[in-house]
């Protein structure tokens, strides 16, 4: 997946559901979690994350994530898709694909029962095609939110600079 194409769907997901957000972070990697396209903490206090698959090729390999957990007494590995499905309290409350029209018939096919769909029609058309259902009732630890808050201030004064050097901005 291109990174432009990619960053096109995080852009058109925050202008969509921007009211509901208290904040929203592309490319973010949440505290004993994946990397996320876009993750957000919803104004309710919850947590969404949005998978952004352009095609079903990408769509499937998804489900093969898998990462080495380091705790106390128990080093192991596990499956992204085997913790959402079994509402582990590491997972956002709700995860949503986000393919572009040209996949949704397949994607609603192949989607999991605790995964929502969106379907992207163009840059200010989004459709919801499958909601998003509850993984668990957890919210979200408030270090993880000065994590991100901390990633996202990172990434915003060096993005300022850059602009102002380049005479994007005054």
């Amino acid at each position: 997946m291109g990174k432009l194409e990619e960053r096109s769907f995080q852009i058109s997901l925050y202008w969509k559901y921007r009211s509901q957000f208290a904040f929203a972070a592309p490319n973010y990697t949440p505290r004993k979690w994946w990397e996320c396209d876009m993750w957000a903490l919803l104004r309710s206090g919850y947590t969404i994350e949005y998978e952004i698959k352009m095609s079903m090729s990408d769509f499937h390999a998804d489900k093969n994530k898998e990462r080495i957990f380091y705790e106390s007494n128990d080093d192991h590995t596990a499956k992204k898709h085997d913790m959402l499905s079994d509402g582990h309290h590491y997972a956002p409350n709700r995860f949503m694909f986000v393919v572009p029209h040209s996949i949704q018939a397949q994607a609603e096919k192949a989607i999991p029962d605790w995964a929502g769909l969106l379907v992207v029609h163009s840059p200010r058309l989004i459709t919801k095609a499958k909601t998003a259902p509850l993984i668990h009732k957890n919210k979200e630890h408030q270090q993880t939110l000065e994590h991100c808050m901390t990633c996202l201030t990172n990434r915003y004064w060096p993005m300022l600079e850059q602009l102002q050097r380049t005479g994007a901005t005054q």
